[in-house]
C-alpha cells in the first residue's frame, strides 16, 4: 500500500525571508536563523491564502470533486447563472454567527480573500447569483473542512537524527525475516507482505546495501550484502520468462492480497496480474546492487527491465497501469504516472551510457506534461489498493516525486520552482495533518488516533504513514534549498521529529502506522527503509549547510 520507492535511495539559510509566491533566494553558506514561532504561523497562514491549481470551466478540469478538506483557498465548479452580473460567496463557521462574504464576478472564484479570516473547522459555503445587488437564485453550496495551517513547531528533536536512522536499520538486519534470506535464500512465509514481491524484496535489497554502508563490522557487512544478493537473485529467479508479453518483470501479486480492497478482493489471488510500477523499483535496486558489487548479472537484469519497458510502451507515451500477465491486455483504463519509470529510464541512459533509453523516457514525460501537470489527477497507485475513477483516490507520492524532478531541474530553468511548489501545497492541502484532523473513522482506525503532525497516504486509505511523512520531508527539504523559504525548512523538521518521537526507544523500530494504538504493529519494510533513508539524508543535508552547528525549531 504504501509508497512505491521510485528514485535512487541509496546515500548518496538564511535569516528570515518574506514569504510570498515566487520570493526566497537559494540556500547560502552560512548560519540558519529561524524566526520566531509566531512569525512563522503567521507565514503560514498568510500563505494558505494561495489556491492550488483552481479549476477554470471548459480549461482546466476541477481536481478536488471528492476532497474534505483544504489547507489552502479551494475553488470550486458552481455553474454560472445567465443573468448574473456577480456572485457573492459566503462561508459560514459551525458555532460562529459571522458569515465571511465577498463578491466576484464568477462563482468559481478562489476562496483567497477571506480564507486566511477562516477558523480550523467544518464550514459550509454558499454561492448567490446577484443582478444589481439583489439575489436572483443560488448556483450552489458545500460543505468542507477548513484545515489547519502550520501552526508549529510541534514536536522537540529526540535525538540525533542519523542516530534515529541507524538504529532502524540494525533493527531491520536483525529482524528474522530479513536474517531468513541469509540461511534460507528465500523468503520467510510468515511475513504476509512477501506476497507482494517486486515491491518488498526490492526493499530488502535497498535496506541491506544501506545496512552495508552504515555498520562499521566486516561480517555484519558482508552478511548483509549476501542477504541483499539472496532476494534479489530470488526476485530474478521468479520473474516473468523470456518470450512472454511482461518478459524478466518481477511479480506484483505472488497470491492472496493482504489487504481489503473494500471486499472486492478479499482473499483473492492476484498473481494473474502485474502493475507496472513496481519493475522499475527492481530495476533501480538491481543498479544499486550492482554498483556494490560489481557483478553484471544485477545491470543486465536492470537493462532488460529497461528493454521491456521501451518494448511496451502505448503510443500515448506511457503504459497500462494494471495487466494480466498472460497477454499484458489491461484489467482496467488506469495508466501508470510515470515519475518512477522516467526516473528508472533516465538512470539507464545517463549513469550506465545505455542512451536508447532517453526517447522513451522523454515520451513518458511529454505524456506527464500534457496530463498530468493540466488536470492534477494523481491518483493513488498501490497495488492492494483497485485502479480508482478521476480525482476519487488522489494521493500525494507522485505528485512530491514529480516535484523533486522539477527542482532539481530549475537550476537550468528557474521558472520550474513555481510549479512544483503549487505541487507541494497540493501534497500539503489534502494529506498533511498540522493539528485537529477532520474527525472521522477511516478504516477502522479514528483520526483522534492519529499522531500529529503527520500525512495520510491517499483517499482510499486515509491514515497517516511514516513513508507519507517522509515524502513530505524529502520535498520540503528540497524546496528549502532551491528557495530558501524558511518555513519549508520548519515543515520539514516538525515532520521529522514527529517520526522521531513515535521510534520505538528499545528496539529501533519505526512504526508504519503513525497512530496511537498501532505503533507495535510490524508493518511494512519498504516503508521503514525509506522512511530511514529520508531521515538519513535530512541530517546529512543539515550537516552539510551548518556544519558543526544543531538546527533546532524555536520554542514556542
Amino acid at each position: 500500500m504504501y509508497l512505491q520507492m521510485d528514485k535512487r535511495i541509496i546515500l548518496s539559510v538564511w535569516v528570515l525571508l518574506v514569504l510570498l509566491p515566487g520570493c526566497g533566494k537559494p540556500v547560502p553558506d552560512g548560519a540558519i536563523v529561524f524566526p520566531t514561532y509566531l512569525e512563522l504561523q503567521n507565514l503560514a497562514r498568510k500563505e494558505s491564502r494561495l489556491a492550488v491549481h483552481p479549476g477554470v470551466p471548459g480549461k482546466t478540469p476541477f481536481w478536488n470533486t471528492h476532497s474534505e478538506r483544504f489547507i489552502y483557498a479551494p475553488a470550486f465548479d458552481f455553474p454560472e447563472t445567465e443573468s448574473a452580473g456577480e456572485y457573492r460567496l459566503s462561508i459560514l463557521q459551525e458555532g460562529s454567527e459571522d458569515t465571511l462574504s465577498f463578491i466576484t464576478e464568477k462563482p468559481w472564484a478562489t476562496l483567497s480573500p477571506v480564507w486566511d479570516k477562516v477558523e480550523t473547522g467544518p464550514v459550509k459555503l454558499l454561492v448567490e447569483a446577484l443582478n444589481n445587488g439583489q439575489v436572483i437564485t443560488r448556483s450552489g453550496e458545500r460543505e468542507f473542512y477548513r484545515a489547519s495551517p502550520y501552526r508549529g513547531p510541534y514536536n522537540p528533536k529526540d535525538m540525533d537524527y542519523s542516530e534515529s536512522a541507524g538504529r532502524l536499520f540494525r533493527y531491520l538486519y536483525q529482524a528474522p525475516y530479513i536474517q531468513y534470506w541469509e540461511k534460507h535464500g528465500k523468503p520467510d512465509p510468515d511475513y504476509g507482505l512477501y506476497g507482494y514481491p517486486a515491491k518488498m524484496f526490492s526493499a530488502v535489497v535497498s535496506g541491506m546495501l544501506l545496512f552495508s554502508e552504515l555498520t562499521d563490522d566486516p561480517l555484519e557487512k558482508e552478511t548483509a550484502i549476501r542477504i541483499a544478493v539472496n532476494a534479489a537473485d530470488y526476485l530474478i529467479h521468479i520473474s516473468e520468462p523470456a518470450g512472454k508479453p511482461l518478459q524478466y518483470f518481477p511479480p506484483t501479486y505472488t497470491g492472496p492480497i493482504y489487504a481489503d480492497m473494500k471486499h472486492e478482493y478479499r482473499g483473492k489471488s492476484l498473481a494473474d496480474r502485474m502493475m507496472l510500477i513496481y519493475p522499475a523499483a527492481a530495476g533501480q535496486v538491481y543498479l544499486d546492487l550492482f554498483d556494490a558489487t560489481g557483478n553484471q548479472k544485477y545491470s543486465d537484469a536492470a537493462l532488460r527491465i529497461a528493454e521491456t519497458y521501451r518494448k511496451i510502451q502505448l503510443e500515448n507515451g506511457t503504459w497500462h497501469l494494471l495487466v494480466y500477465l498472460e497477454d499484458g491486455a489491461p484489467v482496467s483504463g488506469n495508466f501508470v504516472v510515470p515519475t518512477g519509470v522516467i526516473g528508472f529510464l533516465d538512470r539507464i541512459s545517463e549513469e550506465y551510457g545505455h542512451t536508447g533509453f532517453s526517447g522513451c523516457a522523454s515520451r513518458a514525460l511529454a505524456w506527464m506534461e500534457e496530463n498530468m501537470v493540466r488536470d492534477f489527477n494523481w491518483e493513488g497507485q498501490f497495488e492492494d489498493q483497485k485502479p480508482a475513477d478521476r480525482y476519487k483516490n488522489l494521493s500525494k507520492g507522485q505528485a512530491c516525486s514529480y516535484a523533486l524532478r522539477l527542482l532539481d531541474s530549475a537550476d537550468q530553468d528557474s521558472s520550474l520552482v513555481s510549479e512544483a511548489e503549487e505541487l507541494i501545497r497540493f501534497a500539503e492541502d489534502q494529506f498533511v495533518i498540522w493539528e485537529d484532523p477532520l474527525p472521522g473513522d477511516y478504516w477502522g482506525i479514528k483520526s483522534v488516533d492519529w499522531i500529529t503532525p503527520c500525512v495520510l497516504e491517499q483517499y482510499n486509505f486515509y491514515t497517516p504513514v511514516n513513508t507519507s511523512s517522509a515524502s513530505m520531508i524529502e520535498v520540503y527539504r528540497k524546496a528549502y534549498d532551491k528557495t530558501g523559504k524558511i518555513l519549508y525548512l520548519a515543515k520539514a523538521l516538525d515532520l521529522a521529529n514527529t517520526l522521531l518521537s513515535v521510534q520505538d526507544p528499545g528496539s529501533g523500530h519505526y512504526p508504519t502506522y503513525l497512530v496511537t494504538n498501532l505503533l507495535d504493529q510490524e508493518g511494512w519494510i519498504n516503508c521503514m527503509v525509506y522512511t530511514a533513508s529520508t531521515i538519513l539524508e535530512l541530517d546529512k543535508y543539515l550537516n552539510d549547510i551548518s556544519p558543526g552547528k544543531e538546527i533546532l525549531l524555536p520554542l514556542q
